[in-house]
């Protein structure tokens, strides 16, 4: 199945107490980037009438595979186990992906 024929989207819930919300990254259309925040509930900003806020990043199609390299990096640099980390990670998400090993 292709990224146009499904829609991925990635929820993430986050709470400290007094604030809660979501940040969501989805798969657009076109091959690119949304990353949504939104947060809502009483804090430091409440006095301020700021109660809810929201916040959204969008990164170009072109730009998503320098994205996902730059973050494979920050993550796995260093890891002997990075590979196989990586294709449990595929296969948790349903990521198509082919792996070859030869000796």
């Amino acid at each position: 199945m292709s990224l146009g024929e499904r829609e991925a989207r990635s929820p993430l819930w986050f709470s400290d107490g007094a604030r809660y919300g979501r940040v969501e990254a989805r798969l657009t259309p076109g091959g690119g980037l949304e990353i949504r925040r939104h947060e809502m509930g009483g804090g430091e900003r409440d006095v301020w009438g700021e109660d809810d806020h929201e916040a959204t990043l969008q990164i170009a199609p072109g730009e998503v595979a320098r994205l996902a390299l730059a973050l494979l990096t920050e993550r796995y640099t260093g890891r002997a186990d990075a590979l196989e980390a990586l294709i449990a990670l595929c296969d948790a998400h349903g990521v198509e992906a082919r792996h070859n090993v030869w000796t």
